[in-house]
């Protein structure tokens, strides 16, 4: 089955010296015991729920909103297209604000219309690891936000931090995408990466959370897989 397919790793390496959101605590991914005081090595893993590559549920901005948890798996994996909009959002850390505007849905329609997740493609993955990371990072209009929701997607991914600006506790397009109506199960994957590797078709994607309980948000091994030759 293996040359069958190709899978492509969208996640983010959780490590005690990852980037986390401002404010947020860093990670500690410590030894607890090692192979000569112990025999075995076991390792200490402490983060918040929404660092690294994640998913952000409904329950992330409303106490009536769904848990993770409380989700059907099936939430977390159907087909997927990748939406490059790098040049519509041309700019650097110290820009203004950038936009996703409707017009890159607009342009690839048919395809985005079939899928089950759109993921944007903002460039912004190449300051990962730097200050920059969560400058003026690119965010989805509330005109795309509200395609996604009322579309019947399962969810939305980027290769940014979040999908509202760093400095905008109000989070509108969280609360447009999560607790619209038309989706009560919508997530929001944040943190993406390895994006461009996966052209403009559509794929399967996996993105399963750890399984906590009142997850707001948990960690996700998001994976894209993609046929790679013909089955005979």
């Amino acid at each position: 089955m293996e040359r069958n397919w190709r899978f492509i790793d969208l996640t983010h390496t959780i490590r005690t010296d990852m980037p986390v959101f401002p404010g947020d605590r860093a990670p500690r991914v410590t030894p607890e015991t090692d192979w000569e005081r112990e025999g075995y090595r076991e390792t200490w893993i402490e983060m918040g729920s929404h660092a690294g590559t994640h998913a952000d549920s409904p329950y992330h901005v409303s106490p009536e909103g769904l848990k993770l948890e409380e989700m059907d798996l099936s939430h977390f994996a159907g087909t997927a297209l990748v939406i490059d909009c790098r040049d519509a959002v041309l700019g650097e850390p110290g820009d203004l604000q950038a936009e996703i505007p409707m017009s890159c849905i607009e342009r690839v329609r048919e395809k985005a219309d079939q899928a089950d997740f759109v993921l944007f493609l903002t460039g912004w993955e190449k300051y990962w690891g730097t200050e920059a990371y969560f400058g003026r990072y690119p965010v989805p209009c509330m005109e795309v936000c509200r395609y996604l929701r009322d579309s019947g997607k399962k969810g939305m991914g980027l290769d940014t931090a979040s999908a509202d600006p760093v400095d905008d506790a109000a989070l509108p397009r969280h609360k447009c995408l999560l607790l619209g109506e038309e989706k009560k199960g919508f997530v929001i994957l944040e943190n993406l990466k390895n994006l461009e590797l996966l052209g403009n078709g559509l794929f399967f994607l996996t993105a399963f959370p750890l399984k906590t309980a009142e997850a707001d948000g948990a960690p996700v091994r998001a994976v894209a897989i993609k046929p790679q030759i013909p089955f005979e």
